[in-house]
């Protein structure tokens, strides 16, 4: 019987993390479709980046404070949450609206996968991962089913212009920078969900000037419209989907953290062709299925580097 409950334990401990992992991409997978829908009804990208971060801040803070993790904040601490802040909000959500009417949505969340690439080779660069032969291979793949990406595909036809797939590659590009800065800056024993919040905080903070100058504020009402409906799920979509990757990273590790690129990217298109009705052609599948496979080559060198530096995800 001693024998037999490890094993049990062992299995039931991975399909916690399994569908950790399911819970997580179905939640974070929902904001880019959800993001087209917005977009459309609204196209005011600094307006909608606002009122999702404003709501953001105040859910994560909620859930920090239920759970009495609220840190004390400090010099290092406001000065990280000011910079997550400026990448994650004011450059990264920002772009992603700005672009995603011009882009099938599960397209954008094909695109989103090269942030594991710019990462790692980030970290070449900075000699923090090895240029083995396995990786350079992943590289190469991935870099690869990017230009069939670019190249092939129904879904350029629906984008009008090949252009902004190319200008789509700067989301990725401000996330992969994102997660530079909270592997090597967080602040020590700090609750990253109360971080997150904090950062939604202080992007919200710098988007408001620029909303005035643009009078790219957008008014919500007390009845909820499809608009209101939107970036409140967005909201909670993304609060929600940080919690549960807050507990994954405590309770499983970095080893499973860094695999939430590939659920995400799945539920993003799974909810780009139930909500959108979008359709994926066979060339772009190929693509998502290199990219994948790239990843595979390249992500335990860097799953090594972000477990012996903190957390990451």
């Amino acid at each position: 019987m001693q024998q037999i409950l490890p094993g049990i334990s062992c299995r039931t401990t991975r399909l916690k993390g399994c569908l950790h992992l399911l819970a997580i991409g179905a939640l974070f997978g929902l904001s880019v479709p959800l993001s087209r829908l917005a977009s459309d009804i609204e196209a005011h990208p600094v307006g909608l980046a606002l009122w999702v971060n404003i709501l953001v801040g105040v859910m994560c803070l909620f859930l920090t404070l239920c759970r009495r993790r609220l840190p004390i904040i400090h010099g290092r601490l406001l000065r990280f949450v000011i910079l997550w802040g400026l990448l994650g909000v004011v450059g990264g959500d920002v772009l992603l609206f700005w672009i995603v009417p011009h882009l099938p949505a599960s397209t954008v969340a094909i695109i989103l996968v090269c942030e594991g690439f710019i990462v790692y080779g980030c970290l070449l660069v900075r000699g923090r991962a090895q240029s083995g032969r396995k990786n350079l291979t992943g590289l190469a793949i991935g870099m690869l089913g990017m230009l069939m990406l670019i190249g092939y595909g129904e879904s350029l036809a629906a984008a009008g212009d090949p252009i902004w797939i190319l200008l789509a590659l700067s989301v990725p590009a401000v996330y992969a920078a994102e997660d530079l800065l909270i592997c090597g800056s967080m602040p020590e024993g700090a609750d990253f969900l109360a971080l997150t919040g904090y950062s939604a905080f202080a992007g919200s903070l710098m988007l408001l000037p620029i909303a005035w100058y643009l009078d790219d504020f957008i008014a919500l009402h007390w009845i909820p419209s499809q608009l209101e409906i939107a970036i409140m799920c967005i909201a909670a979509s993304s609060a929600l989907g940080t919690f549960l990757m807050v507990q994954l990273m405590v309770g499983m590790g970095a080893v499973y953290g860094s695999q939430t690129g590939y659920t995400i990217t799945a539920a993003g298109i799974a909810w780009s062709i139930l909500l959108l009705g979008e359709h994926v052609t066979v060339g772009t599948l190929l693509a998502l299925f290199m990219l994948f496979v790239g990843l595979l080559f390249v992500e335990p060198q860097t799953k090594r580097i972000t477990e012996q530096r903190g957390p990451c995800s």
